[in-house]
This record gives C-alpha cells, structure tokens and sequence, in this order.
C-alpha cells in the first residue's frame, strides 16, 4: 500500500509496510530557497522539525535520521529529545562541519537520551557548508 506524505511542498511515496531508510530533519522551505531541489527518493524523506510526531515516524519508520547539528530553528539535543520522547527505536547522526569537542556534546546527549543511538558525523573540508 502506497500512502503520500505532503512535506511542505515536497511529496514523498513511500511504502507503508517498509517505511523509508533515511529521513532528513531541516529547513525544507530554505533548501527549496537556495534553488536546490528536493530529493526524489523513496528511500528518503526530507522533514521540517516541527513536523516530527509519533504518527509521521511510525509512518516512515526511517532506520536513520540525520539532521545538522544546528540549524535555524532547533538544535540536535532538541531532536534528540524529541525523538527519545516520541520513542524512536533508530539510529540518529547530526551532521557538522567543524566541531571544537563532539565528546561533550555526544555525553550530553546520552545523559539526556541514554536509549537514543546518538553519533555526530564531522564532515571532512567542510567548513562554510550549509547543512540547512
């Protein structure tokens, strides 16, 4: 059974039964304002954060959420409360360029989620890069 998702403007088909494996959290209003288009994949959703409930994860049942490490409008620890709160089971990765000391941030977060599977990704020569 295939269920159509509205994501701002963008559409994703996924499969219900299956779900999808990667499911993006930022600023899809931005992304689309920098001129970049949305992916289309069914193995990947693009989310705005306030978007995220209990109903969309089951939904998507991503394996894996990604997300920058900050962006305008939340931060990682807030959807790392979100998603340890709304109980989800998967992997989360927040992207960043450059980061003085992601121990502290990665001891934050397993002391707020303990049961969230919390990594941050550093991403190599990426200074300048806008993840959102």
């Amino acid at each position: 059974m295939k269920e159509r998702l509205h994501l701002g403007k963008a559409v994703a088909s996924i499969e219900a039964s299956t779900g999808v494996a990667i499911m993006a959290v930022g600023d899809v209003k931005e992304w689309l304002a920098q001129g970049k288009d949305i992916p289309s994949n069914e193995h990947l959703a693009l989310v705005e954060f306030h978007d995220i409930t209990r109903a969309r994860l089951e939904i998507l049942s991503p394996k894996l959420i990604v997300s920058p490490l900050l962006a305008h409008n939340f931060d990682c620890i807030d959807l790392a409360q979100l998603l340890s709160a709304l109980d989800y089971k998967g992997a989360y990765r927040a992207i960043a360029a450059t980061l003085p000391n992601p121990r502290m941030i990665k001891r934050e977060i397993s002391s707020i989620c303990p049961d969230l599977d919390f990594q941050i990704l550093l991403i190599e020569g990426g200074g300048g890069t806008r993840l959102n």
